[in-house]
């Protein structure tokens, strides 16, 4: 204040701002956060004023287009859709002016090009605002999303393909919910085999077509295999529309899909190729019928000159009698394989279920052998896990299983190795294996071993008399008693059959 032209005192006035220079340093730290996530998110943001015409952009500019952020601040309305993809260009200012004039959300996928000259796909995102003065602005985010659109687009090529190839396979096709057992899904070849639409097929019970009882249908429909393996291949007889019965070849495979369980059937019509081999077998049966007469009857006149009944022979005279036999005896086994082989394949075979001890049967053909047993310095171990007891089922089957398995581990055995038979009780099993030394089976033979008239190259080096249907004949053997045959083998260690049968313990 003034008094005579002086300064009496100085009045000052004090007011506390800590609280709102704490609150700009805080509004400047947010400020500084939010650039630094904006940057980082990668995103590009924008806020376009509709009123005025003017856009600010901010955020990942260079990352989602390529530009620069000088690049972009004269980019206005205009320019940014002369940059849109012309297939793309109208949908999007059309949706913008929509979304605009009703002041709704934006939301729009298009082709944008990029400063290198490639187009990149862009989300465009954004919402309506009014200002205070009436004006409009639009607040929203554009993002890259070329990636995902490149993975979309494989996945539906992908599925295209897969589709196709379903609709076009010449197998007939069902995808089934494991659960439910229904139909989801058929293509046009399992209409065709089963004799109904495609639309019929949809929503149908598996049980309208296949016979739940069979054991063909439960190894096929049990949902007990590992996801994403192949179930091994089964023949079974279905019921088409009409009531008729075919007979197919199937498989499944089960995935797990989006939570849900399902089974991918495989079907093919084998009806004409069944009856192709019933033909055959009933060919080769009644050849083997007429051969067994003039057979035996070699044979009688081989015994009848040997028990010189017409004289006496010579040395040379025997040594041609004795190959004649030999022969013909081969002869008549190849015979009664034959005849043993169509009975089997027409359905013939009669099982006879009786209490057997298998160690008695193992020790009986063991002693058919001993000859080449000894002359092959051979050591036969016989292993039999205890507890178990006699099973029920058909004893000439059972040995006929355990003979060929045997004879086939004693022929191809090298001298002075060994052949091991064990027998062990698995679950409702009795499992037996019958390992050798010999020459074993190469990999690429192991899945044809047990097909009819099948022969190995190690094996026809070794024998060259055989005709490749003892493991065929025995693997029918073990199916007719409800149970299965396979092969671990290793090329030149050795080989292992195992074959598995359904007990009935005998108390």
């Amino acid at each position: 204040m003034k008094k005579n032209g002086k300064f009496d005192g100085i009045l000052c006035t004090v007011k506390d701002v800590t609280f709102q220079e704490q609150a700009k340093e805080k509004f400047a730290l947010g400020k500084k956060e939010l650039e630094i996530a904006v940057d980082n998110s990668k995103q590009l943001i924008y806020n376009y004023n509709i009123t005025k015409g003017d856009i600010k952009w901010s955020g990942a500019i260079k990352e989602v287009t390529g530009y620069s952020k000088k690049d972009f601040e004269k980019m206005d309305i205009k320019k940014w859709s002369e940059y849109i993809h012309p297939m793309d260009r109208y949908n999007t200012l059309k949706g913008l002016d929509a979304a605009a004039k009703n002041i709704t959300r934006y939301s729009e996928e298009y082709r944008f090009k990029h400063k290198n000259g490639s187009y990149v796909y862009i989300e465009d995102q954004g919402i309506f605002l009014k200002n205070k003065d009436g004006s409009i602005r639009m607040l929203g985010t554009m993002k890259d999303i070329s990636e995902r659109k490149r993975i979309e687009h494989d996945l539906i090529q992908s599925n295209k393909k897969y589709r196709e190839l379903f609709e076009l396979s010449g197998d007939g096709m069902l995808i089934v919910d494991a659960n439910k057992h229904e139909v989801k899904e058929a293509n046009i070849a399992a209409a065709g085999i089963l004799g109904y639409t495609v639309s019929e097929l949809k929503g149908m019970s598996c049980n309208n077509i296949l016979d739940k009882n069979s054991k063909a249908t439960c190894d096929l429909m049990s949902g007990e295999n590992l996801f994403f393996q192949k179930k091994p291949l089964v023949t079974m007889e279905i019921k088409k529309k009409d009531g008729s019965k075919i007979f197919v070849e199937a498989n499944s495979t089960i995935i797990v899909s989006e939570g849900e369980k399902i089974m991918i059937v495989a079907l093919r019509d084998i009806t004409q190729k069944k009856e192709v081999d019933r033909m055959k077998t009933e060919f080769i049966s009644l050849v083997s019928h007429q051969l067994r007469t003039p057979l035996s009857a070699i044979r009688w006149a081989g015994e009848m000159l040997k028990d010189k009944e017409l004289g006496s022979l010579n040395a040379e005279q025997l040594d041609i009698l004795t190959d004649i036999n030999t022969l013909n005896q081969k002869m008549i086994d190849l015979v009664n394989s034959l005849l043993n082989l169509s009975k089997i394949e027409s359905g013939k075979i009669t099982v006879e279920k009786k209490p057997v001890d298998i160690p008695v049967i193992l020790q009986g053909i063991v002693s058919v052998f001993q000859e080449k047993i000894l002359n092959k310095n051979l050591k036969i171990i016989i292993s039999k896990q205890k507890g178990i007891k006699k099973v029920t089922t058909d004893p000439k089957l059972l040995s006929e299983i355990y003979f060929n398995l045997i004879s086939n581990a004693i022929k191809y055995s090298n001298d002075g190795g060994s052949v091991t038979i064990s027998i062990l009780e698995k679950g409702n099993e009795i499992i037996s294996s019958i390992k050798d030394e010999g020459i074993g089976i190469p990999a690429d033979e192991e899945k044809k071993i047990f097909e009819r008239f099948f022969r190995g190259v190690r094996v026809t080096r070794k024998d060259t008399e055989g005709i490749g249907l003892g493991l065929y004949i025995t693997k029918l053997i073990v199916e007719a008693l409800g149970g299965k045959v396979w092969l671990d083998g290793k090329a030149k260690k050795g080989s292992t059959f195992y074959f598995s049968i359904p007990k009935k313990i005998i108390e």
